[in-house]
């Protein structure tokens, strides 16, 4: 084995081969049966098998006795990642096979591997079954190979055991979203959004009682003198500004309101790393001011201020990304409002009050955003395709005060606007 693993691919041919090879027929039948699954070619089989070999040679041990850590190096260290007819896609099949092991990871092509088990047809048929409620309801078909409905649907098939969807439990789904933790970078969160997708389906059709999993998304936040009282990166008197301001500011609807107080958590954590010596806003000085925003503008990054408790901090951590000219604006946006306020009412501070704030210099124009920046946000229309057309004119058409609320605990707008 470690002959036929190190040897040189040009030695390694012809009676030599095959007398090596006989040898090893315990090992290579196996193997050859599971890649003859595939659409492969000689060299991406002896590719295959000199994977195989190495680490079976390197651990002394039988690869259907492997563990699933060395299955995880295995399947990992294999070139090509997507492709169906390479060495990873015979070595996912070999560890479904021979060891019980699904690999979770980015970039498998679950679809290719249900297709291969369960059959094409019944695969396809399976998957439209599940598409059918979504696209009525007004979803996008997702009939490419590489689909993310398709994708987590045979993700679940794998899992399961079995293609049939009416087998489906809530606990399959528990499981499978926990799986996707594992998957780094948008894999993760575009997996979570199909399951959501998927789960949806399961429940019109009747399979599911009720939803497994809830969306993240509209979960109840945290009210801000919450996230100030945990947040060990704020300074405490920044924090009681921060929450006077979310108290004391009238006119401003909730959402503005709590949009424009994370941000100015975020410029308070800014403060508390670069300059703890500023902690409330009459310390601020134009120089400040300008050295914030041009940290906004050509240093920060998505989620990098964010507090721990941020759901979304970790996948930034994993794929960082630089502001967009949205968030950008945003930022700055949130300090020429508080500092405006600032400057037109007095306000109460830990039991404090405090004058309307005085400044020698502008806040408006200090905390402005370039003109580049806001020259990059500006919209891009494109005309709407008629059939999306006609779809939101229903939408509109059929609204009503139950539906707005179910999308919202707080609409932002009434139903007739």
């Amino acid at each position: 084995m470690e002959q036929s693993a190190t040897a040189p691919a040009a030695f390694m041919t012809g009676g030599r081969a095959r007398n090596v090879l006989a040898q090893l027929a315990r090992f290579e039948a196996p193997f050859l049966e599971t890649a003859g699954l595939t659409s492969h070619m000689d060299t991406t089989l002896a590719a295959a098998r000199r994977h195989l070999f190495t680490f079976m040679a390197r651990t002394g041990t039988a690869f259907w006795a492997w563990p699933k850590e060395i299955w995880r190096e295995v399947i990992q260290t294999a070139p090509g990642r997507t492709h169906t007819s390479g060495t990873r896609f015979c070595m996912l099949l070999l560890a479904y096979f021979f060891s019980d092991m699904l690999y979770i990871g980015a970039s498998t092509v679950y679809g290719a591997l249900a297709e291969i088990i369960f059959g094409h047809s019944v695969v396809e048929a399976e998957v439209n079954k599940v598409r059918t409620p979504l696209v009525e309801a007004g979803y996008a078909p997702d009939q490419k190979a590489g689909g993310r409905l398709q994708w987590v649907t045979a993700l679940c098939m794998l899992i399961n055991r079995h293609p049939v969807v009416e087998t489906v439990s809530a606990q399959l789904i528990v499981s499978v979203h926990d799986l996707l933790a594992d998957i780094p970078g948008t894999g993760q969160m575009t997996g979570r959004w199909a399951l959501l997708r998927l789960q949806t389906s399961l429940c019109h059709l009747g399979i599911l009682d009720e939803p497994a999993i809830l969306d993240s998304s509209r979960e109840q936040r945290a009210s801000v003198p919450a996230v100030w009282q945990n947040d060990a990166r704020l300074d405490p008197l920044w924090g009681a500004w921060v929450r006077a301001f979310s108290d004391q500011t009238p006119y401003e609807h909730e959402i503005s309101r709590r949009q424009t107080c994370d941000f100015l958590l975020v410029a308070g954590r800014w403060l508390n790393k670069y300059h703890p010596d500023v902690r409330e806003p009459a310390q601020w000085d134009e120089a400040l001011a300008v050295a914030y925003v041009a940290s906004t503008c050509n240093e920060a990054k998505r989620g990098d201020l964010s507090p721990a408790s941020s759901k979304k901090r970790a996948y930034y951590q994993n794929t960082p990304q630089k502001l967009s000219p949205g968030g950008i604006d945003n930022r700055l946006g949130a300090l020429r409002t508080c500092f405006s306020q600032l400057q037109r009412r007095p306000y109460t501070v830990n039991g404090k009050p405090h004058p309307r704030l005085q400044l020698t210099w502008l806040s408006q124009e200090a905390f402005k955003t370039p003109n580049d920046i806001l020259a990059a946000r500006r919209p891009n229309p494109k005309d709407i395709q008629e059939d999306s057309g006609f779809k939101l004119i229903w939408a509109a058409g059929t609204l009503t005060k139950d539906k707005l609320s179910a999308h919202s605990r707080n609409p932002q707008y009434p139903l007739a606007y």
